[in-house]
């Protein structure tokens, strides 16, 4: 007997730390370190999830707020550092509206 697949998962927004856009699909990337994959674009996860919550990074990344534990910039490059040690590249472009949404006293609450 084959195994059921699973058509709707339901996830907590406080269980995902990011959602990664890869081509027509979303990787969503939680606390308990599994991956969910969404047959969704990125764009309409923007649309669904809270704007307060999370931050549109880069053209393929979402991060959970919480989840940053930093901001740096080096050499005329910013990234965001996510509590994993990964490094998130800012655009340029989008950095006065990342430096503008993101607010570390949310993050430490």
């Amino acid at each position: 007997m084959k195994t059921p697949k699973i058509l709707v998962e339901i996830l907590r927004t406080s269980s995902i730390n990011f959602v990664e856009a890869d081509e027509n699909y979303s990787v969503f990337h939680l606390k308990s370190g599994s991956k969910v994959v969404s047959g969704y674009t990125l764009k309409f996860h923007v649309d669904q999830l809270d704007k307060h919550t999370f931050l549109r990074v880069n053209r393929s990344m979402l991060v959970n707020r919480k989840y940053i534990k930093s901001v740096m910039s080096e050499n005329s490059s910013s990234f965001a550092i996510l509590q994993d040690g990964r490094s998130i590249p800012i655009p340029r472009r989008r950095l006065k509206i990342f430096q503008e949404a993101y607010d570390p006293k949310v993050i430490l609450n």
